[in-house]
C-alpha cells in the first residue's frame, strides 16, 4: 500500500499499477490544481461533495476528510473498480459511489474509450459528440439523472456545496438531465468542457444554458470569465477548459 500526499492531504492507494500515476501527478505534480483549490474553497464538514466522473478517485479520495459525504459516480468498469479498491484500502465511511454514468436519461447507454478501458478517456455515446470521435471499444452502461438520483435517496440538496464534472463529453446530456435542478438550487458548479468532444452548436447551447443559470462564471484560476470569450474560442480550442459556475461572487 502506498500513501500519497496533496497539499495537507493524505490518504492511500491500494496495490495496483496506478500508483505511479498518483505519485508522479498529485505527490509530486501539478494535476488539475485548480480543481483541488476550488475543492478547498468549497471545503465543509457538514456539506456534500457530488463527484461526477470520479475516474481513480483523485478528487474523491482527496475530499473525504473535507466534506461530510461524498456522492461519486465512475461508470468505466476498470475505473470503477479501481477506485473502489482505493476507497477501501483508507476505510472511508463517509464515500458513496455509484457505477452509474449521470446523463440526461435512466437507463442504458453506450460507453466508448478512446484508449484503454480506465485511462479516463471514456464517453457516454450522447447525440452532442462529435461523430467522428475514434474509439477502441464499445460497452453499455446504466445511467441516471442526478434529478432522479437525488430524489431516489431523499438527498438533502441543501448540503450540496459542490458539484464537479468531468465526464470526456457527456456534460450536455449530463446537464440536459439536471437542469430544472440547476435553475431551483444554483449548486455552485466545477465542470470540465471538452471543446475537442462535443459539436460547436452543442457545446455553444451548453454554454449559453450555464451563463442563463448562474451569475459568477470562473476559470478553475479564479477569473471572471464570459459567455462571449467561451463562445469565441470553440472554432479555435482542442483542449478542455474548467469553469466555476456560482450564485455568490468569490
Amino acid at each position: 500500500m502506498v500513501t500519497i500526499q496533496k497539499n495537507n492531504t493524505r490518504f492511500d492507494l491500494s496495490d495496483s499499477g496506478n500508483t505511479r500515476w498518483f505519485e508522479n501527478n498529485l505527490t509530486n505534480g501539478n494535476w488539475e490544481n485548480g480543481t483541488f483549490k476550488i475543492v478547498d474553497l468549497f471545503a465543509h464538514k457538514s456539506k456534500y461533495l457530488i463527484d461526477i466522473g470520479a475516474w481513480l478517485g483523485p478528487i474523491t479520495l482527496y475530499s473525504s476528510d473535507k466534506y461530510e459525504h461524498i456522492y461519486a459516480f465512475e461508470c468505466d468498469t476498470s475505473a470503477y473498480t479501481e477506485i473502489s479498491n482505493n476507497i477501501a484500502a483508507n476505510n472511508f465511511r463517509n464515500i458513496t459511489l455509484s457505477n452509474k454514468g449521470i446523463s440526461n436519461k435512466t437507463g442504458i447507454s453506450t460507453m466508448i474509450d478512446r484508449g484503454a478501458m480506465g485511462n479516463s478517456t471514456s464517453s457516454i455515446l450522447g447525440s452532442a459528440l462529435n461523430e467522428n470521435i475514434g474509439y477502441s471499444n464499445k460497452w453499455e452502461v446504466n445511467t441516471i439523472t442526478l434529478e432522479k438520483y437525488i430524489s431516489d435517496i431523499k438527498l438533502d440538496t441543501n448540503k450540496i456545496n459542490l458539484i464537479k464534472m468531468d465526464i470526456e463529453g457527456g456534460e450536455y446530456d449530463a446537464i440536459e438531465g439536471m437542469v430544472n435542478y440547476l435553475k431551483e438550487s444554483k449548486p455552485n458548479l466545477l465542470i470540465s468542457l471538452h471543446y475537442h468532444l462535443l459539436k460547436a452548436d452543442r457545446l455553444e447551447e451548453l454554454i449559453v444554458i450555464l451563463f442563463d443559470i448562474y451569475d459568477f462564471v470562473y476559470t478553475d484560476t479564479l477569473k471572471l470569465i464570459s459567455k462571449e470569450e467561451l463562445i469565441k474560442v470553440i472554432p479555435h480550442t482542442s483542449h478542455t477548459i474548467d469553469i466555476l459556475l456560482t450564485s455568490r461572487a468569490i
